[in-house]
């Protein structure tokens, strides 16, 4: 897929994935932090390089940048509301990040249903989809 996209992109498992968005969400508040108050020249060629490596960018020339985390196959992402990276989507403040969780099922979703639900999402809600001898039902789910 990484040949479909042309920007920066990083690939890492789930056992990797709270390290590296702690990393990276650090490096962009610094990233912010130079850009917001004009620091590129007070950085050693080492620091800036570790920034702009890490939230792949080329340059401070972008005044914010966004970014969209893929979760390819997140079922297990909802499997323990304990685990880190479940509260991590709902404490996502300010650090302009999108999450997409992709879910991937046997069973079949009516895609009109599924898109009404989710349009009506607030910031803090997420769609959970049961599954039971009794139908597929979607609910919302509230942090």
């Amino acid at each position: 897929m990484s040949t479909l996209i042309t920007i920066p992109n990083k690939t890492v498992t789930y056992s990797e994935i709270d390290e590296v968005l702690n990393d990276f969400i650090e490096a962009k508040a610094a990233y912010d932090t130079v850009v917001e108050k004009h620091l590129i020249n007070q950085l050693t060629s080492d620091s800036k390089q570790d920034i702009l490596s890490t939230i792949g960018a080329e340059n401070f020339k972008m005044k914010y940048s966004h970014t969209l985390v893929l979760f390819d196959d997140a079922m297990s992402v909802f499997n323990n509301k304990q685990l880190p990276l479940f509260k991590r989507l709902f404490k996502n403040r300010q650090s302009r990040i999108t999450y997409f969780l992709c879910l991937q099922d046997i069973i079949g979703l009516d895609a009109n249903k599924v898109w009404e639900q989710y349009k009506n999402l607030t910031k803090r809600q997420a769609l959970i989809v049961q599954y039971s001898n009794d139908g597929t039902k979607i609910k919302i789910l509230n942090s």
